[in-house]
């Protein structure tokens, strides 16, 4: 196993990932989480800032870096990736104007829907509402521009992801609008043949984690839900 290894990261996903815009440092809840997994196995982390799940794909295939987090498994992208053991189990939700009208339903949405490209949520929506229209934008603050300026009905994200949004962009009037739905795991990703060792420590440090009691300490100061 490498002494150190690049870990492609979402730079605007509270509270997975963030990146500071003065310091450049990255942090959030899956940073402190493979920092403390992969330190059981004598591994540095070295996190790399992307503009967004499309980017941090291009990076892992081209090998700029050797896994990315938070990737949210699924049956199309197990066909490229490896992953590791979820860590984290979350709901896509919907996030409309708090002023606007009441959520009628993924059948009934009054215009576009905003969504991170080459996200799950895109995927998701595709995959099962297929005449949908939408929005697709690198970053999250794009999201809540794209909605604030009307140019989309709402945006989907995870659930979490999206409170944290709404929390960070008060002026944007931000609500959950309706029930969350589509629970998927986030993952430790890899290209197949490419990654078995990391996956491993990974996965073993995951184990002692959660055995020790850590893993529960991370997600109480992240103020998430169990998993």
């Amino acid at each position: 196993m490498a002494s150190s290894v690049r870990l492609a990261i979402d730079r605007d996903n509270p509270p997975f990932t963030l990146q500071d815009d003065l310091t450049g440092e990255a942090t959030g809840f899956s940073v402190e989480l493979c920092r403390l997994c992969l330190e059981e196995a004598g591994t540095e982390a070295e996190f790399v800032a992307a503009d967004g799940p499309f980017t941090q794909s291009i990076w892992l295939t081209s090998g700029r870096v050797d896994a990315v987090v938070d990737l949210t498994a699924s049956e199309r992208r197990q066909q490229w990736f490896d992953c590791s053991s979820g860590y984290y189990v979350d709901e896509l939700a919907v996030f409309s104007h708090r002023e606007g009208p009441l959520w009628a339903g993924l059948e009934r949405v009054p215009g576009a829907l905003a969504v991170k490209s080459n996200s799950y949520a895109e995927e998701w929506l595709r995959r099962h509402h297929p005449r949908l229209a939408l929005r697709p934008v690198n970053e999250a603050a794009q999201l809540v521009a794209t909605v604030a300026a009307r140019r989309a009905a709402a945006f989907v994200v995870s659930r979490a992801n999206g409170a944290a949004l709404s929390a960070a962009h008060p002026e944007a009037g931000l609500r959950q609008a309706g029930p969350p739905f589509a629970p998927a795991a986030l993952c430790l990703a890899v290209m197949h043949d490419r990654g078995d060792g990391l996956l491993r420590d990974f996965n073993r440090g995951l184990a002692e984690l959660r055995a020790a009691g850590r893993f529960d300490e991370l997600l109480r100061r992240w103020a998430l839900a169990h998993a």
